[in-house]
């Protein structure tokens, strides 16, 4: 359904008002006995209004905004005036009680409760609380297969949950270093520099999400533990076969087939997280250590060019430190009403010495470049060209890996049938190359050996990557 056939076209009209705080206070008090009343009785909320709402703030209300001709009587006439605009609007909507027919209520749209909570969040972005989703992920898979192998699916599901919440909050992060970054060059000040830093960045980032982000809930701490879990499940077939009964006793799969492909999925796509989130993880490094340095090159940059009295002060002596005597001199003649300056020195055991003379470097003649008369362009040529169209280039390997696959989501290396050194050695680069997150596939390597052609080899398997 389109957006406003929900809404009143007027909605957010209220943002464009002259009136716009008074709004935006309203809906708040209004957010809170929502969370506290089943029922918000309008003469509640008009006195609770009343209340909160400075005088000075109500009498600043333009009625004239609103249409409005009627001359302003006191605070509570304002407020009805406010409520009915919101009401036009279409943030709220008014009924008569059922219990009783003259007490008039305060009812919220499903939309208006979202929308003003979104807009309560926004100003509270300091009471942001850091969730352990991957120390959640981590547990429960670990419960779920160490101890309850019924709620192994649940697990599952909860790590997809945690994920799904966990990226978007790096999202989110990576996203407000940018903004952060912007804003330094926008600050004037030294004083406004450390406030955004230290008050807000490092209090409510660094503290809250970063730091926790690195230690107690690092990606590194916990990959490896969750990947062996999940990995042992995929191995186990009888393991598979047990969650997939329990997506099938809870979820509307049409046969069993069909929830025992979408456990398969679901296991590929939390691997697909851990690698998302981890570049996500190095993306926010990057950001932040060029947050940190833009930060402490405004801050220098603004100390230097600081025109206070110190810093002139600094600047005259610095000039007496100099050892430039013309220089002192001339400052001496322009201060010298002013200020009462004064030469002083001393004499230590190391003033008394003798400066080494220096030596000039002894100029040689330079040594003539040798130039070949051999044309080796051609064979430069050729030798890069042979290099890249070579069978064994990591490109040509990779390629070659998804010629074999075809269509399948799996590559057992044992089907392969390594049948001489040119296949072992592709097999080999193409092992290495499933370690790195960028190809389509990734490497899963088992304990055992299987013989594949000529070569007996540690069982390998190329599993096809998912787009999460």
């Amino acid at each position: 359904m389109e957006l406003f056939k929900i809404l009143n076209p007027r909605f957010f009209s209220i943002f464009n008002s002259k009136n716009r705080d008074i709004y935006v206070e309203t809906l708040f008090a209004i957010r809170e006995l929502f969370n506290r009343e089943s029922l918000i009785e309008k003469d509640i909320l008009v006195t609770k209004l009343n209340a909160i709402l400075e005088k000075d703030f109500i009498t600043k209300y333009d009625s004239e905004d609103e249409d409005n001709n009627k001359t302003q009587k006191d605070s509570r006439y304002t407020i009805n005036l406010i409520l009915r605009k919101l009401e036009d609007c279409g943030w709220l909507e008014q009924e008569y009680s059922q219990l009783s027919g003259f007490k008039e209520n305060i009812v919220l749209p499903p939309y208006s409760v979202r929308i003003i909570d979104v807009l309560y969040e926004i100003t509270k972005e300091s009471e942001i609380v850091f969730s352990a989703h991957l120390y959640s992920v981590y547990a429960n898979l670990v419960n779920a297969d160490m101890n309850s192998p019924e709620y192994r699916y649940s697990a599952l599901t909860n790590a997809q949950q945690n994920f799904n919440e966990l990226t978007r909050t790096l999202r989110i992060l990576a996203h407000d270093l940018r903004r952060r970054h912007k804003l330094v060059g926008i600050l004037t000040t030294s004083n406004e520099i450390l406030s955004e830093h230290f008050d807000d960045y490092t209090k409510n980032i660094l503290e809250q999400i970063y730091l926790p982000l690195k230690t107690q809930d690092s990606i590194q701490r916990f990959k490896g533990s969750i990947l062996e879990i999940l990995y042992s499940w995929m191995r186990s077939p009888s393991t598979i076969e047990g969650i997939a009964k329990s997506a099938y006793e809870k979820n509307r799969f049409s046969d069993y087939k069909e929830a025992e492909s979408y456990v398969v999925d679901l296991i590929v796509v939390i691997i697909e997280y851990l690698n998302e989130v981890e570049k996500l993880v190095d993306e926010i490094d990057v950001r932040h250590n060029a947050y940190v340095s833009a930060v402490s090159e405004k801050l220098k940059s603004l100390i230097y060019s600081n025109q206070s009295a110190k810093k002139k002060l600094t600047s005259i002596l610095e000039v007496f430190m100099s050892g430039n005597e013309l220089m002192q001199q001339r400052l001496i003649n322009l201060t010298g009403s002013e200020i009462n300056l004064q030469r002083q020195g001393y004499v230590d055991s190391d003033s008394l010495f003798v400066r080494q003379s220096a030596t000039a470097k002894e100029i040689t003649e330079p040594q003539p470049i040798v130039i070949s008369d051999i044309d080796e362009s051609d064979e430069v040529n050729d030798l890069v060209e042979n290099r890249i169209r070579s069978p064994f280039a990591s490109s040509m390997v990779v390629e070659y890996v998804r010629e074999l696959m075809g269509d399948e989501n799996a590559l057992d290396l044992e089907k392969w049938q390594l049948s001489n050194t040119d296949e072992l050695i592709k097999a080999i680069m193409a092992t290495i190359r499933g370690f790195d997150t960028n190809v389509f596939y990734t490497t899963e390597i088992e304990d055992e050996r299987v013989v594949s052609g000529r070569f007996n080899v540690p069982k390998t398997i190329f599993i096809r990557r998912r787009k999460l």
